[in-house]
């Protein structure tokens, strides 16, 4: 799953960052993937926080990117990073994340979303129990908040 949403944005997006931010391609690909990284353990942590209904109106397009307060913090931490691991000036770091973040998160609604709507069962299998299990952010949850999060899972499956 990582991968086919990593390929896809990859295709839509490297020719406009190549073009807009003067990177090369080497550091577009790792810049593309070293964002859906953060926005992946971003949209974990908001889950882990118990804001899952808020995730999936942010993948279903219902709060759009630059409305939300969360979502800044999307920018900023894979801008951050990028600029960290990639050695990138902080503006450009921040531009690459900007053109990258709506277009992962349209990608993960693609996968998501094979009929239009996406469940708290989608978005937790998906990002807790690692339907995302290619990649390093997987990691296991320890016992403890594995059964809290069952609880809370059974609770939005009974509404």
């Amino acid at each position: 799953m990582f991968e086919s949403i990593f390929y896809s944005a990859k295709a839509g997006l490297s020719g406009k960052i190549i073009e807009k931010m003067g990177l090369n391609l080497e550091e577009t690909e790792s810049s593309i993937e070293i964002a859906l990284e953060s926005l992946i353990k971003s949209l974990k942590k908001q889950i882990l926080e118990g804001n899952i209904s808020q995730v999936i109106n942010l993948i279903e397009g219902k709060i759009k990117p630059s409305n939300h307060i969360a979502i800044v913090g999307f920018y900023t931490r894979a801008s951050y990073t990028i600029s960290q691991k990639l050695g990138l000036n902080s503006i450009i770091a921040w531009a690459v994340a900007v053109e990258c973040i709506p277009v992962l998160i349209l990608n993960i609604k693609k996968i998501l979303s094979s009929d239009g709507s996406i469940t708290a069962e989608d978005v937790t299998d998906a990002f807790i129990y690692g339907e995302f299990s290619a990649q390093k952010v997987r990691q296991p949850l320890p016992g403890v908040l594995k059964e809290k999060f069952n609880l809370l899972k059974n609770v939005f499956t009974f509404y």
